[in-house]
């Protein structure tokens, strides 16, 4: 929930450190089995998305001087 949060935000790498987070609590309180499986799937996919978004420039236009 907390990474979806940041994601939908715009926090891109708090989001991943949250999906990380889940990943590893995921891996070490749960035997492997077809949901774990799954929702690591699902995780992993958030995590790729984030990190193929660009990211955007603090300069929103160009400055041409003869304008």
């Amino acid at each position: 929930e907390r990474a979806e949060r940041s994601a939908f935000k715009g926090h891109r790498k708090r989001a991943i450190r949250h999906y990380k987070d889940a990943l590893y609590y995921l891996a070490r309180e749960t035997s492997p089995n077809e949901e774990t499986e799954v929702l690591a799937e699902k995780i992993n996919g958030e995590i790729k998305k984030l990190r193929e978004i660009p990211t955007t420039s603090k300069n929103l236009g160009t400055f041409d001087e003869n304008d």
